[in-house]
């Protein structure tokens, strides 16, 4: 199964909300809860960061 960058950003930002509703749910302190989700933001955002530098090389192959 091939999954698209927008697709997996979706179950990053799915995985990151339900992780810190799990924090909050288990009284996990701040530190600790931003700890657990700092990987999947960054990863995340390295993602949309390929995709947009993807598109702009799209775009000036077409003009």
């Amino acid at each position: 199964m091939t999954c698209t960058r927008a697709q997996v950003v979706a179950l990053l930002e799915k995985i990151e909300k339900e992780l810190a509703g799990l924090c909050r749910e288990l009284e996990i302190d701040r530190e600790r809860c931003e700890s657990l989700l700092s990987p999947l933001r960054l990863r995340k955002n390295r993602l949309l960061e390929v995709e947009a530098e993807r598109a702009d090389y799209e775009l000036m192959a077409l003009a």
